[in-house]
């Protein structure tokens, strides 16, 4: 049986919007109850990190343009987990998509499934400021919080 740790403990989650806070809690407690496993990706990044993710080719935002680049972020990525890896199987995501709607909040669905934001997000004051460089998700890679593996999983 997993351990519940409170997730406004976690470093990554003091970082995001409570209604995020509020996906990952519930998404937690389905884990715990039928015996999943998520991974939270990125909530805020940095502009290095979000031009990073642009390079790449894992968004098309550049810094400032995505939900992530506040704090608290307006944006989550979440990844069931299955066999030990990062699902890339659309319905293993129904979960995160029936909890997002619940919430209100928007699910982005085959196009980037990991993906969950505030709704109207690009109309709130961004005065909550952005996360600088120091701030790094990676750091937090392989702590577990209840259900959940913290880190990069965009791999």
């Amino acid at each position: 049986m997993r351990a519940i740790q409170t997730i406004s403990g976690n470093a990554a989650l003091e970082h995001v919007h409570p209604l995020l806070v509020e996906l990952v809690a519930r998404l937690d407690a389905l884990a715990i109850v039928q015996g999943g496993e998520y991974a939270i990706g990125d909530g805020p990044r940095s502009e290095a990190d979000q031009e990073e993710h642009y390079r790449e080719g894992r968004s098309s935002a550049h810094y400032g343009e995505s939900p992530h680049n506040f704090s608290p972020a307006w944006g989550i990525d979440v990844f069931p987990i299955v066999a030990g890896s990062v699902s890339t199987n659309l319905a293993d995501y129904a979960d995160i998509e029936q909890v997002a709607n619940e919430l209100g909040l928007v699910w982005l669905g085959p196009g980037d499934a990991a993906h969950v934001q505030v709704a109207g997000w690009q109309n709130l004051e961004p005065d909550y400021g952005r996360p600088d460089d120091s701030f790094s998700p990676a750091a937090l890679a392989g702590i577990i919080i209840g259900g959940f593996l913290i880190g990069r999983a965009l791999a």
